[in-house]
């Protein structure tokens, strides 16, 4: 609805429409995004007061940082046509 209302008033010419209706369109969105970013420190405040959640978290950081970079090497592996991802994975 929001990109048929923009498209209408481009259309039409009727440009003080189509400003108002990017400015609203930016303005909930903005509000959305700042909402998101207040539950996120909100939940990292938590989570940084406990010692245990640090250490489990950085354990999981190096798991999935190791994880990811073995998963592009067997990406890349594949894209160049040796076959280590189907290899590994009997695809």
């Amino acid at each position: 609805m929001v990109v048929a209302n923009l498209i209408t008033a481009a259309v039409t010419g009727n440009y003080l429409a189509l400003f108002f209706a990017t400015l609203a369109y930016a303005a909930g969105l903005a509000v959305v995004i700042y909402a998101l970013i207040a539950l996120v420190r909100k939940g990292a405040a938590k989570a940084a007061k406990s010692i245990k959640w640090s250490r489990w978290g950085r354990r999981a950081e190096y798991a999935v940082g190791i994880l990811s970079i073995v998963l592009g090497v067997l990406l890349l592996g594949e894209a160049l046509g040796l076959g280590t991802f189907s290899t590994v994975f009997k695809i």
